[in-house]
């Protein structure tokens, strides 16, 4: 089976390879790019096809300009060069791809890699020895293997390691590619964002139904938490979105959980379109793990087509995988993943417990957002995390979130409930949210509570020192509206 590497330049820049360097371009008016990867690994005897370049200068077709040297011998394992050449006015550029060929069926002898034989790493990025198995009928020969080349984990660069058996007078030889790049995406000290935002605003999204869905905008740079049910994306999300996202993309896309009312609006109705298909993703972030359910299937397959960076919590808390622990969208915007104990090792009958949990930091003000986060992940973050000025509050307005330990860890100025009620005032919902217990708690930290239900869609405005709250159809404290009165009583103390 082939497989390829990515590495997220256009010109490989003064990388030395073997002695080999690579020539950079001296205007900006040249592309001079590889079309596909430039290391690719094929099976012995697995053909190799020339994918080509692209080579423009001042927006003419150079192509006919580019001279490409060096072959593949298929039938022979080793790592095989191709050079590509564009000459103007005197100056050449080179672009080099490497194509590596193994044979790991040797006779009797097993002589494999373990782990990639293609890795890739961001500079600084420690390289870990993933090793080989060697051996025949039984014997053990990995002490007549050799290891030959070094791998400079802060120079970018691609390094290629030999691995050397000697048996019986003859050299048997197996490569791994090891790529060191300097990437944005892992620096949490990029900032994402060029433009400016002197306002903040975050919209709680009201879906016309169960779910939970939240953009967060800034400028032209637009994060999305959920996405609500696969209705709600088609018929509220992507058109809500498509009023804010003048650029056509979302650069973060933060699906907590795999349950169907929050994930479903990225899939979108059956003949139509979710969130996936009317924007380009930049980044998601999501809970990392496979749910056997439709509506999961669908987003996994959505997801992993979309060409975004993708990140799970764990790999984002402990920054690997070019993911990282926050985004700095700029100096004064930051968004924070917050460790929840259940990132590495979910919880496999609370899909709840395993929500993606994250902060948005705009200079003196911070907003959090839990998902359906529960009891034990709120225990876990309330030893560490910090106050905060609004609460989405967890799980809808479930008793069994906003626990009174996290509450008052956090303690919160307002607080933002996503909720659905039929008919107006006349009806509950079928899950009877927000229930009177978590009301409590939550009424005992605030009264300044608000309601998708209520108020519509809210939108707060932050200019980092102070924020407003404003309701699509009204403004009013959850205590002060009719939907409450007829359905729940304030704490009597």
């Amino acid at each position: 089976m082939k497989k390829t590497l990515s590495i997220f330049m256009t010109l490989l820049v003064g990388l030395a390879l073997s002695g080999c360097v690579f020539e950079p371009s001296t205007t900006e008016e040249v592309v001079f790019s590889l079309s596909g990867d430039n290391v690719i690994e094929l099976d012995i005897g697995e053909e190799y096809i020339e994918l080509g370049f692209t080579a423009s200068i001042a927006d003419v077709d150079f192509s006919s300009s580019v001279s490409v040297s060096g072959t593949v011998d298929n039938t022979i394992s080793g790592v095989y060069r191709v050079e590509y050449t564009l000459v103007s006015d005197g100056v050449s550029y080179k672009l080099l791809r490497f194509i590596i060929i193994n044979d790991n069926e040797i006779g009797d002898i097993n002589f494999r890699l373990i782990g990639d034989t293609i890795i890739e790493l961001s500079i600084g990025e420690e390289y870990i020895e993933e090793g080989f198995f060697a051996s025949i009928v039984g014997e053990s020969l990995v002490e007549s293997v050799v290891i030959e080349g070094e791998v400079d984990e802060n120079t970018e660069g691609i390094y290629f390691l030999e691995y050397v058996l000697s048996y019986n007078e003859e050299e048997i030889r197996l490569l791994r590619a090891v790529s060191v790049i300097e990437d944005d995406f892992a620096d949490p000290d990029i900032i994402l964002y060029d433009g400016v935002c002197d306002n903040v605003e975050i919209h709680y999204i009201s879906l016309g139904a169960m779910g939970d869905s939240t953009l967060i905008d800034c400028g032209d740079f637009e994060i999305i938490i959920d996405a609500g049910l696969k209705s709600g994306g088609t018929n509220v999300v992507v058109p809500y979105l498509e009023d804010f996202v003048d650029d056509d993309t979302i650069e973060l896309l933060i699906a907590t959980h795999p349950d169907a009312d929050h994930i479903g609006g990225f899939v979108g109705l059956a003949g139509t379109v979710g969130v996936f298909d009317a924007f380009t993703i930049e980044r998601v972030l999501d809970y990392g793990y496979t749910k056997t359910t439709t509506t999961h299937t669908q987003y996994a397959e959505l997801r992993d087509n979309s060409g975004a960076l993708i990140c799970n919590g764990d790999d984002a808390i402990n920054g690997r995988n070019l993911c990282q622990p926050y985004y700095t969208i700029t100096e004064d915007l930051i968004l924070r993943v917050i460790d929840t104990g259940h990132y590495a090792t979910p919880d496999s009958t609370n899909d709840n417990e395993n929500s993606i949990v994250v902060v948005l930091e705009h200079m003196e003000l911070r907003y959090l957002f839990t998902g359906d986060a529960e009891f034990v992940a709120e225990a876990y973050m309330a030893q560490s995390i910090e106050p905060v000025d609004v609460y989405k509050a967890g799980h809808h307005g479930s008793k069994t979130a906003s626990s009174a330990v996290f509450l008052e860890a956090i303690t919160p100025s307002d607080i933002i409930l996503s909720v659905y009620f039929p008919d107006d005032d006349d009806e509950e919902n079928a899950y009877g949210i927000p229930q009177q217990e978590s009301l409590d708690r939550l009424f005992g930290q605030t009264d300044n509570i608000y309601t998708t239900g209520t108020n519509g869609h809210i939108i707060i405005v932050s200019n980092g020192i102070t924020y407003t709250i404003n309701g699509s159809e009204n403004s009013l404290l959850f205590k002060d509206s009719a939907w409450f009165s007829t359905h729940r009583t304030y704490p009597i103390e």
